[in-house]
């Protein structure tokens, strides 16, 4: 698990790095005019949801969560977003709200994953635009301990940009494994829900 972590991670980072070398030799070469620019963003938000399922079953639950996520790429002539990035995601609500000796999820999730934007190809100062994002969530911490383990990510979203400031909403899905359950043992756990994020540029 350690090493496929690594080798994702090294991966993203690879990524954002080669489109910014093969973008910017193609454009050399073929006199193209596309400016190529390097650029982070940072956002805060929350994703809202209050179910969860498991073994074809849904079970309700607090998962609204605050969300911090940090992305580092390349932006193609002001209409194309290619990053790596991570975000932290703190589950602090419990279980099952209708049971009361059940323990709170106490879960932290790191979701490492590659974006992709595409802004509206308009002359303004507020730019519309599309993103999705796929990845791999690492379970940091979390009540049930190793036996809660990542297995995929992915969201979809729409925004504005106006100047550096961003604004964005759409919707995400954690999946999680959960081990060491003899009756559940390897059931995947699935985390849906819409997300609001307010963020920042930088280059």
């Amino acid at each position: 698990m350690k090493k496929f972590i690594t080798t994702l991670a090294l991966l993203l980072v690879a990524v954002a790095s080669f489109a910014q070398e093969t973008f910017t030799s193609s454009a050399l070469s073929n006199s193209a005019k596309v400016n190529v620019e390097h650029r982070g963003e940072y956002y805060i938000g929350g994703v809202f949801s209050d179910k969860f399922e498991m073994a074809s079953e849904t079970y309700y639950s607090v998962l609204s969560r605050p969300v911090i996520e940090v992305k580092h790429g390349v932006i193609l002539s002001d209409m194309f977003y290619i990053s790596a990035g991570v975000s932290m995601q703190v589950f602090m609500g419990k279980c099952f709200p209708k049971v009361t000796d059940i323990e709170k999820w106490n879960t932290v999730i790191f979701p490492v994953m590659i974006n992709f934007k595409h802004f509206a190809p308009l002359k303004a100062s507020v730019k519309p635009y599309v993103s999705t994002s796929v990845g791999f969530p690492i379970v940091a911490t979390s009540t049930f301990g190793h036996d809660l383990q990542g297995k995929g990510y992915v969201d979809a979203g729409i925004g504005v940009e106006y100047r550096s400031f961003l604004c964005e909403v759409g919707y995400q899905f954690n999946s999680l494994v959960l081990y060491g359950h003899d009756d559940i043992s390897g059931t995947t756990m699935k985390f849906g829900g819409m997300y609001l994020k307010l963020g920042l540029t930088f280059k």
